[in-house]
């Protein structure tokens, strides 16, 4: 199930993009709860929101100014005829811009994107370790390390060790934000804090080398 807020001043644009909305996710067989607004600030709850589509030119506060104080889990796509704003609008990071005069061509290729994109995110391993079985978000993978036949998979608040080789804990993750660094270490692309020609540095401060002939690709892979 995906939690989507729709907010938008005018009544017209907000029903429109309701419907647009609510027929891809039918066509596509996606549950979703979708709640729609008038006045952001009159919104209770959007802790638990997947994705928030946010109109910029409002009466009581500004799309953008309002973006600021949403979760950074929450995805903003702002669907605005201020197209003048596009760049004010990436201080806050949304995932798309889309203009209103193009709503009906540029809607759907961006749900579709947000869609695979928090599927990904909600991704997880299920792996035997020695207190039993544990389920791991493979989003919150910083890294996993091999060493004598066992993987030890660190996650951003705690680590696992199981008994399976790095080849097979790779297969079982199969994601474009991970990438092969040196024979002992797969790293969450999204948690490199630091790099240079010969190692990275990782959010938790870990160091992890760059093996030979990795860093042309590596490059290409973290900055794509």
């Amino acid at each position: 199930m995906y939690n989507i807020t729709i907010i938008d001043d005018n009544q017209q644009d907000l029903n429109y993009i309701f419907s647009l909305i609510n027929n891809y996710c039918q066509i596509n067989k996606h549950e979703v709860k979708i709640q729609c607004c008038n006045d952001p600030l009159q919104i209770k709850d959007l802790i638990n929101q997947d994705l928030i589509f946010l109109d910029i030119d409002m009466p009581s506060i500004n799309g953008i100014q309002f973006a600021t104080t949403l979760s950074n889990n929450t995805i903003v796509i702002f669907i605005t005829n201020m197209e003048h704003l596009v760049f004010d609008s990436f201080k806050v990071h949304p995932f798309d811009f889309i203009r209103k005069s193009q709503m009906n061509k540029e809607l759907s290729y961006t749900l579709k994107a947000v869609f695979n994109l928090i599927d990904e995110k909600n991704k997880y391993l299920i792996l035997k370790i020695k207190q039993g079985k544990v389920k791991i978000k493979i989003n919150d993978i910083l890294f996993c390390e091999t060493t004598d036949h066992i993987t030890t998979i660190y996650t951003i608040n705690e680590l696992f060790q199981v008994r399976k080789s790095l080849k097979e804990i790779m297969m079982m993750i199969q994601s474009n934000k991970f990438f092969h660094i040196n024979k002992s270490y797969y790293v969450n692309l999204e948690y490199v804090k630091v790099y240079d020609r010969k190692k990275i540095i990782m959010y938790n401060d870990k160091i992890i080398s760059i093996g030979k002939n990795k860093y042309h690709l590596f490059i290409q892979r973290y900055l794509s």
